[in-house]
């Protein structure tokens, strides 16, 4: 994602080829229509950035993450404000660990 100055505005890039945002898009979503308000890749990409910087929990992730400039979410693809505590429970839930295991351990090892 970049900043264009000019029209101040940002534009969205898809993820490069071998990124972790691409793994991570790569995981089928199979919440809810309603559930479906933020992209699970950024939000995957949310818990596996809070959890490396120290977070411990739901609460923790999602306070971390509204600590961040917007530009940060942008860059994980969020495209509006990050969600609250509980949908990153939901998000856990949901999803077998080790689906994002495997996801993360076929990204280190490329």
């Amino acid at each position: 994602m970049e900043f264009d100055p000019n029209y101040g505005e940002t534009t969205v890039k898809l993820p490069a080829a071998g990124s972790l945002l691409s793994v991570l898009a790569a995981i089928p979503d199979e919440r809810g229509r309603k559930g479906r308000r933020h992209s699970l890749a950024a939000m995957q990409a949310a818990i596996i950035c809070g959890l490396l910087t120290g977070a411990k929990g739901c609460t923790a992730i999602a306070q971390w993450l509204h600590d961040r400039h917007p530009e940060f979410w942008r860059s994980i693809s969020f495209t509006r404000r990050p969600p609250i505590s509980n949908c990153f429970r939901v998000a856990l839930l949901g999803l077998p660990p080790e689906t994002r295991e495997n996801a993360v351990r076929a990204w280190v090892t490329q």
